[in-house]
């Protein structure tokens, strides 16, 4: 089975951990917006888009230890434009430069890293993510979330207007199933959904779509939403029929777990089965199990676990997704 996963962070690395049993072949589409951290150094030194999501999933995946620890050797902090850059990065930018092509450089790393999972970029050329809220102001840029949102977004988009990578729209259109990974809405999911050619791919699809929920809110910017909502506003970016699946969360929070988010402006992501209403509404099905890390445990230890997936549980509902229907 050929599986391609979407997404970003730490929720794209889970959804990769959870699938790499059940797949033979996996591809990554990552969004390619970014412009704070390594990022920023990218597209100063090149005219090049946010691809340090790209690689930080190709040293994740490495099948060559020595080689891993190298690549993500950072450069000390000493005030200079390097401090805290992995080692990866400078490698891509000059084989880029070598090369003459950046998808050439990230082919050339996948191979230096033994790397078994093909890393495509959501979108070749520079852009930014925008977000407008309800009180009319323009955010530009994923280092806008480094600090809550004035109020809740209304639209999200991409600037300038850019089309998809056509190496991941070939993947997407030969894949036997697609996994939206779980993660940041505005910051990672949309991102690498909005490039032109990518909702349009999704909705004539004949494997299976699936997007997975994420856990909790993020502080400043889905702090009303259900697990629902966050489904929902990615099915209204892809249009009706993008998805087929939403596999969603179904544990019942402690009272201490509600406290310690709460603590960190965080509510857990609910879902409950009068809420499927509002997927049947956008032609989606739900899938709900309890796919959270077992509670036990005190902070700090514990908020990561509470903010993400167990990954037996997220491979058995993605398994338990791809047969519905």
């Amino acid at each position: 089975m050929h599986v391609v996963v979407i997404g970003g962070g730490s929720g794209l690395f889970q959804a990769i951990k959870a699938i790499r049993p059940i797949a033979q072949r996996i591809s990554v589409i990552v969004p390619t917006c970014g412009d704070d951290g390594a990022d920023a150094l990218i597209r100063r030194l090149g005219p090049y888009p946010g691809v340090a999501g790209v690689v930080n999933v190709l040293l994740q995946v490495s099948r060559d230890a020595a080689m891993q620890r190298l690549m993500q050797q950072q450069f000390p902090p000493l005030g200079t434009p390097y401090d805290r850059i992995p080692f990866g990065i400078l490698q891509l930018l000059a084989s880029a430069q070598s090369l003459g092509s950046l998808p050439e450089a990230i082919d050339a790393l996948r191979l230096q890293l033994r790397c078994d999972i093909d890393v495509l970029m959501a979108c070749d050329t520079p852009h930014d993510v925008v977000t407008q809220t309800s009180d009319e102001r323009t955010y530009r840029g994923t280092s806008q979330f480094a600090q809550p949102l004035s109020a809740p977004v209304q639209t999200v988009l991409l600037d300038p207007p850019v089309v998809a990578n056509p190496v991941a729209l070939k993947v997407l259109r030969v894949a036997d199933m697609v996994l939206i990974a779980p993660g940041s809405l505005y910051r990672t999911v949309l991102p690498a959904l909005l490039p032109t050619g990518i909702g349009e791919t999704l909705r004539s699809l004949a494997g299976k779509v699936i997007c997975c929920g994420a856990l909790t809110t993020v502080s400043g910017q889905t702090n009303a939403f259900r697990a629902v909502d966050y489904v929902a506003r990615i099915a209204r970016a892809l249009g009706r029929g993008a998805i087929d699946v939403a596999l969603l969360n179904s544990h019942q929070y402690s009272s201490a777990a509600v406290g310690l988010l709460k603590q960190h402006d965080m509510a857990p992501l609910r879902y409950e089965s009068h809420d499927a209403h509002v997927l049947n509404a956008l032609d989606i099905q739900p899938v709900a199990r309890d796919m959270l890390i077992d509670e036990q445990g005190r902070a700090p230890g514990m908020l990561a676990k509470l903010t993400t997936h167990d990954e037996a549980e997220l491979r058995m509902g993605v398994v338990t997704a791809q047969r519905v229907g």
